[in-house]
């Protein structure tokens, strides 16, 4: 039977590395995607099977707030944000090259279909994909960000990405 209190609407909160990253736009979006191999034989005219190739496991959002602290997050930058005191006073974050992928731990916290908090954590999180953000009259800056969780192989298969926990406040 369907019902429609099991239709979820609402906010998350994100957590990077256990710290609050504040708003975001557009929601959270999370993927698990898989790579499928059909086993093909001459005498059938369909696959006999298919095989898991490859799993993935993706989350998506976009940052609201544009601080410095957000871009170093989205751009994966290394440089510690330096302040220097003035006049005039700077925050500054450098940016470069790096050949390495920072590694996070990541969780957000929505709502369930039964008025409980929904919190997603997930082991290993590294950022992956490229992010712009346009500084433009008339328009909000935010600053998309993709993240790609990877297994954790000390646990379980069945854990190894994280969990999803549904609790009273």
């Amino acid at each position: 039977m369907k019902e429609c209190k099991n239709i979820l609407h609402g906010i998350a909160s994100v957590f990077l590395d256990g710290a609050d990253i504040g708003y975001t736009e557009g929601g959270v979006e999370v993927e698990k995607g898989m790579d499928t191999f059909d086993k093909l034989v001459d005498q059938e005219l369909d696959a006999c099977d298919i095989a898991v190739t490859q799993y993935t496991m993706i989350v998506r959002t976009s940052l609201a707030e544009a601080t410095l602290e957000n871009i170093k997050r989205a751009w994966n930058e290394a440089a510690v944000i330096t302040t220097t005191v003035g006049p005039p006073q700077y925050r500054t974050l450098t940016f470069g090259i790096q050949q390495e992928i920072p590694e996070h731990t990541l969780k957000f916290v929505g709502s369930s279909p039964e008025k409980l908090n929904r919190e997603y954590n997930f082991r290993r999180a590294k950022q992956i994909s490229s992010s712009a953000h346009t500084l433009q009259k008339g328009d909000k800056v935010v600053v998309p960000v993709e993240f790609r969780c990877l297994p954790d192989f000390t646990k379980p298969r069945e854990e190894q990405y994280g969990w999803v926990d549904d609790y009273e406040s």
